[in-house]
């Protein structure tokens, strides 16, 4: 998973920097290895980082922390991507990873990163879930066995 992780880090990476200050890497070492499709689990990456650093405001420089552990007693690798940025409300958390939903329908946003990914993450049997506080920022969550 770290290889996904760096590898998406490439792609994005110049993309994120524009707006985050701070990026924060720490990935755990001695992973069990992920089964599953790459360039899918990279797409996933690839659709939380590049939300995390839209939801930095373009004045304020942020930071985005990515992690990775294994956690043993659930068997599998968790990735943790969190920013500082605007934050979600309750209503909007709910409807997160339904297809077609955005708060950005403005700015040109689909509304399929989300959905798309929840669906590779289930095809891959794991579970990706997001905490968010307005103002504070958010943590999404991703568990692969």
């Amino acid at each position: 998973m770290n290889d996904v992780i760096e590898k998406t880090l490439m792609i994005v990476g110049g993309q994120i920097r524009r707006s985050v200050s701070k990026l924060d890497l720490d990935l755990g070492g001695d992973l069990p290895q992920v089964q599953g499709h790459f360039q899918k689990l990279e797409q996933v990456m690839a659709n939380i980082l590049v939300n995390a650093h839209q939801a930095i405001p373009h004045k304020e420089k942020g930071w985005i922390r990515i992690s990775t552990r294994y956690i043993q007693r659930l068997g599998s690798v968790v990735v943790t991507i969190e920013d500082n940025g605007g934050g979600m409300t309750r209503p909007v958390i709910d409807r997160l990873f339904e297809p077609f939903f955005t708060t950005r329908r403005d700015t040109g946003g689909t509304g399929l990163g989300l959905s798309v990914s929840y669906g590779l993450i289930q095809e891959h049997q794991g579970m990706i879930g997001a905490l968010s506080r307005p103002g504070i920022g958010s943590r999404f969550t991703v568990f692969l066995p």
